[in-house]
């Protein structure tokens, strides 16, 4: 009998992964056609690892025009448990709000054109890692 083993894949894995979010930034400006633009990127470094033995890096980024705020709103109150505090709100700094915290992240794989991609549907607290489904 012969044994394959599989090396992990090239992209995140799906489901619910744990993980820590390393980064969250916020960029305003005008794009090539000058339209202008306000998003939020928010990393999450997996504990999951590539063939490299080097965690996944998958991010999410949020538009804060229109839609945009209010879903980063609802990540984050699916995350931690709580909605941000009037204070939170206008002293918007994605970054002091998440970074270094432990989150479980949902991810989920779609096709980008011919390439297939890891995207993180949404957040769980990483202390209810057994009470997510997948």
């Amino acid at each position: 009998m012969k044994i394959v083993l599989k090396s992990p894949p090239a992209i995140a894995p799906r489901g619910c992964q744990r993980g820590v979010f390393t980064a969250a930034k916020q960029e305003t400006g005008a794009d090539a056609l000058g339209t202008e633009f306000n998003r939020v990127t928010v990393v999450v470094q997996l504990e999951a690892l590539d063939a490299r033995k080097k965690p996944y890096e998958i991010s999410k980024v949020y538009n804060l025009a229109g839609r945009g705020f209010s879903a980063f709103c609802e990540d984050f109150k699916a995350w931690s448990g709580r909605a941000l505090t009037q204070d939170e709100v206008e002293g918007f700094d994605p970054d002091v709000l998440i970074k270094g915290q432990q989150v479980i992240a949902k991810i989920d794989h779609r096709k980008n054109g011919k390439e297939l991609v890891a995207v993180i549907k949404g957040f769980a607290p990483a202390n209810a890692a057994t009470q997510v489904a997948a």
